[in-house]
C-alpha cells in the first residue's frame, strides 16, 4: 500500500518531469503550491499529469470520488490518490 509521502513523491516528480520537458523551471513543490499558477502547468501539462497518474496509480478518482476542477494544489491531488489507492480491493 503506498503511502501518502509515496503519493506526493510520485506527483512532485511528475511535475518536475512536464515542466522540464517544456522547459520551465520551477523552485520549491510544496503541498498549497497551486498547479497553475505557481508551479507553472497549463491546460496541456495538467492533462499530461492526469493522464500519467492514472496509469501510474491504475485508477482514477474524478470518476466518482473527486472532482476535477476541484484539483487545485499539489495537497488536493495526494488526497485524492491517497483516497481511492489506499482502499482496499473488495473481494
Amino acid at each position: 500500500m503506498l503511502i501518502t509521502e509515496d503519493i506526493r513523491q510520485v506527483i512532485i516528480t511528475e511535475i518536475r518531469k512536464i515542466l522540464d520537458e517544456n522547459g520551465r523551471r520551477c523552485g520549491v513543490i510544496d503541498d498549497d503550491a497551486l498547479l497553475t499558477d505557481d508551479v507553472g502547468l497549463d491546460s496541456l501539462g495538467l492533462a499530461s499529469l492526469f493522464i500519467f497518474l492514472e496509469d501510474r496509480f491504475g485508477t482514477d478518482p474524478f470518476m466518482e470520488k473527486f472532482n476535477i476542477v476541484d484539483m487545485r494544489t499539489v495537497a488536493d491531488l495526494v488526497r485524492a490518490y491517497r483516497a481511492v489507492v489506499a482502499e482496499p480491493a473488495l473481494v
